[in-house]
C-alpha cells in the first residue's frame, strides 16, 4: 500500500524481491489515484487503487514508511477497516519503519 509521501526503497524493493522469488505482487495506491508520489520526488503508477482492491485476494498487507506527516501513514476510515478485518482474520500484516501504527488493531 503507498500513499502520498511513501518511501520508496521501503516499498519498492520488497517488491521487487517479492515478484523476482515468484510471487504475485500488487502496489496499491491509498486512494482512488493510481499515481503516487513518494517522499523524494519519485513517482510511481500503482497496479490499482484501494478500491479496486479485492479483500479476499490478500494474503499480505505490506505499508511502507513515510514522514508522520504523510499520507502514506494516515489511514482513511475505509483503508481502516480494511486493515481491521484483515487483522481479525489473523492474516499477516507487515509495517516499515515509520508506517502506519498498527497498535490500534490488537485484541
Amino acid at each position: 500500500m503507498v500513499g502520498t509521501g511513501f518511501d520508496e526503497i521501503e516499498a519498492l524493493v520488497p517488491v521487487d524481491v517479492m515478484r523476482r522469488a515468484g510471487m504475485e505482487v500488487f502496489t496499491v495506491s491509498m486512494t482512488e489515484k493510481r499515481l503516487v508520489k513518494g517522499a523524494t520526488g519519485n513517482l510511481i503508477v500503482a497496479d490499482m487503487s484501494v478500491s479496486d482492491l479485492s479483500p479476499d485476494r490478500i494474503d499480505w498487507l505490506i505499508f511502507p514508511g513515510a514522514d508522520k506527516s504523510e499520507d502514506a501513514v494516515n489511514l482513511d476510515e475505509k483503508l481502516s477497516e480494511l486493515v481491521k478485518a484483515h487483522w481479525e482474520k489473523g492474516d499477516n500484516i507487515a509495517a516499515i519503519c515509520a508506517a502506519p501504527s498498527l497498535a490500534a488493531y490488537r485484541n
